[in-house]
C-alpha cells in the first residue's frame, strides 16, 4: 500500500494538477480545535521555473492525498507564503497554506440584527458572505439576543466571538465552517491491523482533556473531532480526536480525549 501513494495539489492559475509520483511531493500540518485556521506546508521538488512563477500568494489551493484505491481531500484554503530554495541536488518549492480565505480574512461587517434573534440565525446569515460553505452548526448554548445584536469588525473575528459566546468550537474543514461540540466526521477503528504503528502513551496537559497520543498510518479521513475506537495494549475504548498532526512520512500523530 505504501508504494501506491497519491498526492495531488491544485492551485488556481497553475493550469494543471501537480501530482505524486510524477513529482516528489511532501506535506505536513495539523488540525486542532483552537478556533484558528489550520496550516499545512507543502514541499514540491524540482518544478520548472514557469510553474513556480504561477504559484503566488492568496491563490486558492487544495490538497488531496491517500492511496490508489482510497484518497480524498485533506484541506482547502489559500496560499499564505511561497519560497523556493536549493537543497543538495534538489530545488524545492515550499508552499505555506491555511484554511483561511480572502473574504474570511479581509471582509468587514457592520450590521445590526433586529430582536429577537438567536446566535444560530446570525451565523447562518454571516457565514455565506465569507465564500466558505456553512457546515454543521450545533451550538452548546444557542443564545437569544432579546435586544438584537450589532456586530462590527472582521467577519472572521465576529464569527469566532459568537462561537466563544455560545461555548462552541469553530473548525474550518474542506471549505466548510463548522461550529459544533459534536463530531463532524464518522468513527474509525484503530488497532494494529488497521494502521496503529505506535503504542498509545498517556498525555498530561494542563487545561486539556487529552488522555493519550499515538501514531497511525496515513488516513485521509482523519480530522479533529473524528471518533476513534482504539484497541491497544495501553488504551481501549471510544475517543475523540483533539489534534491530528500529518507528518512527512505519511503518518499521523493523534491526540485524543474520552467521549
Amino acid at each position: 500500500m505504501l508504494f501506491q501513494r497519491i498526492i495531488k495539489v491544485d492551485i488556481n492559475g497553475v493550469g494543471k494538477t501537480l501530482e505524486y509520483p510524477e513529482l516528489k511531493i511532501e506535506f505536513e500540518g495539523e488540525f486542532d480545535d483552537d478556533n484558528e485556521p489550520d496550516e499545512f506546508t507543502i514541499m514540491i521538488y524540482n518544478l520548472t521555473q514557469t510553474t513556480i512563477n504561477k504559484i503566488v500568494e492568496e491563490s486558492d489551493i487544495s490538497l488531496q492525498a491517500g492511496y490508489r484505491d482510497d484518497f480524498g481531500t485533506i484541506t482547502i484554503g489559500i496560499i499564505k507564503d511561497v519560497k523556493s530554495y536549493k537543497n543538495k541536488a534538489d530545488y524545492i518549492t515550499e508552499i505555506l497554506m491555511n484554511t483561511d480565505n480572502k473574504s474570511w480574512n479581509d471582509n468587514i461587517v457592520n450590521k445590526t440584527f433586529n430582536p429577537p434573534i438567536t446566535a444560530k440565525q446570525i451565523l447562518e446569515r454571516l457565514i455565506p458572505s465569507t465564500s466558505l460553505e456553512t457546515g454543521i452548526i450545533q451550538l452548546t448554548d444557542n443564545k437569544v439576543y432579546k435586544r438584537g445584536k450589532t456586530v462590527r469588525g472582521r467577519i472572521s473575528d465576529v464569527i469566532k466571538q459568537i462561537a466563544i459566546e455560545t461555548n462552541t468550537n469553530l473548525t474550518i474543514q474542506d471549505g466548510k465552517v463548522n461550529i459544533t461540540t459534536g463530531q463532524v466526521t464518522k468513527g474509525f477503528l484503530v488497532n494494529a491491523k488497521s494502521g496503529l504503528i505506535s503504542t498509545p502513551i498517556k498525555v498530561d496537559k494542563k487545561d486539556s482533556d487529552v488522555v493519550c497520543s499515538f501514531d497511525i498510518l496515513f488516513n485521509h479521513n482523519i480530522k479533529n473531532k473524528s471518533l476513534i475506537k482504539l484497541e491497544s495494549k495501553t488504551f481501549n475504548g471510544q475517543y475523540e480526536v483533539v489534534k491530528a498532526k500529518f507528518n512527512k512520512g505519511f503518518t499521523i500523530t493523534i491526540e485524543v480525549k474520552e467521549v
